[in-house]
């Protein structure tokens, strides 16, 4: 599997909510699955406040550095 659309974190947790469908689906039971820590809205706060920062800029200007088409 390559890393882009999967790391051992999110897999786990991928992982271990297919197997409680799974198990609820034999037992006839509803899936219990655990509370979502953060919401969507605090990530893209979060994100924002990064990118806006002086770390931000940093790696913006890195991965400009890394990406710029060679020869132009």
């Amino acid at each position: 599997m390559h890393h882009i659309w999967g790391d051992v974190g999110s897999l786990t947790i991928l992982g271990n909510d297919l197997l409680s469908f799974y198990q609820a689906d034999l037992t006839g039971q509803k899936a219990v699955l655990p509370p979502i820590p953060v919401g969507y809205a605090d990530f893209v706060r979060s994100e924002t406040a990064l990118l806006n920062s002086a770390e931000g800029e940093k790696l913006s200007q890195y991965w400009k550095h890394k990406l710029a088409v060679k020869g132009e």
